[in-house]
């Protein structure tokens, strides 16, 4: 990323340290009125968005005013990429050469519950995957409307997995050991989804029934039907913890898992191509002050990095068409403990 630290003013030894607690975002690094994108994240941009790629300190950037920056972030997520906004803390003062800054929110393809970057009403998927010995678990969330499917496909089978892709998930999180199995990673980046590898912890199968009995507050998952299931659990687990961290917001409105069967997956009208549509009953548009921020509310705080062990790559998804999936789990039944 450029020079040395050795050479860089105060400022830019300050956006190389953000970026690199985020090296699989795009960092948008408040600077006054705009948003600012250095060296490899300005010539994504630039390409991206259209926008001319100038330099600063000898370093190439490209800038967004912050007052139009849902639009352009929009545009980024869209495309497939994640974003990491990075705010000022304070403000500037007299005497005062170099003001806090941190990332405040992470905005990903699969994540994303503001109106402003959902395509419409339909489902905007994040779907997880965990490999493991007796199968595939498969989850898909979508946080704007808290559905929440689990599913997991026993030993070779892959009903489930092609089954959940049909939706078109914006975004796919796996654990980072997936990067060893060449077949399923080959599917999952034929999808055209965002791939995202994730902490291998947050997918442990020996965590994964007593964090999602924690969240939502039951004794067991036998209550949602998902008592038998091993790996269909570790990615549910797996796909809570990624939003969780990315989101950096309560997840109360999430309180139901269910297990999809034949009589509810969800058939296109092959005619007009059309979608089911989903409603967002906790959500509201929300207007925006002259900080960026939304109207009435403070700025938020800062937000942990993401504990992936190594950056993923990503692709730009294609259209929004979803069609439906689910089906049968193992036989083993899982308590809570």
């Amino acid at each position: 990323m450029g020079e040395g630290a050795a050479g860089l003013t105060p400022m830019m030894r300050q956006y190389r340290e953000l970026k690199r607690r985020f090296p699989d975002y795009l960092l948008l690094f408040r600077l006054g009125d705009f948003y600012e994108l250095f060296f490899e994240d300005a010539h994504d941009g630039a390409r991206i968005l259209g926008i001319t790629l100038t330099s600063r300190q000898d370093a190439p950037m490209a800038g967004i005013p912050h007052h139009a920056a849902e639009g352009y972030v929009a545009r980024l997520v869209r495309a497939g990429r994640k974003i990491a906004l990075c705010e000022q803390m304070e403000a500037p003062g007299q005497g005062r050469k170099l003001l806090r800054r941190d990332v405040v929110r992470l905005i990903t393809p699969g994540t994303i519950t503001d109106t402003a970057y959902l395509a419409g009403a339909a489902n905007n998927f994040l779907m997880a995957v965990a490999p493991g010995r007796e199968g595939t678990g498969v989850a898909l969330l979508d946080v704007s409307t808290a559905d929440f499917w689990v599913g997991e496909d026993v030993g070779g089978e892959r009903a489930v997995l092609e089954a959940a892709l049909l939706r078109r998930p914006a975004e796919i999180v796996a654990p980072d050991t997936l990067r060893e199995a060449a077949g399923l990673l080959a599917r999952l980046q034929a999808s055209g989804a965002t791939l995202t590898f994730w902490d291998p912890a947050a997918f442990a199968p020996r965590r994964a029934a007593a964090d999602l009995c924690t969240h939502f507050g039951v004794p067991t998952l036998e209550v949602f039907g998902l008592g038998d299931m091993t790996v269909g659990l570790q990615a549910a687990a797996g796909a809570l913890a990624y939003v969780r961290a990315t989101q950096g917001e309560r997840l109360g409105h999430l309180t139901r898992p269910r297990r999809p069967g034949p009589g509810r997956h969800r058939r296109r009208d092959a005619g007009a191509g059309r979608v089911a549509r989903r409603r967002r009953p906790h959500l509201a548009p929300r207007r925006r002050g002259r900080d960026g921020h939304a109207h009435g509310r403070p700025a938020p705080p800062p937000v942990a990095p993401p504990p992936a062990p190594r950056p993923g790559g990503h692709s730009r998804a294609p259209g929004r068409r979803r069609g439906a999936g689910g089906g049968p789990g193992s036989s083993r039944a899982v308590a809570c403990r």
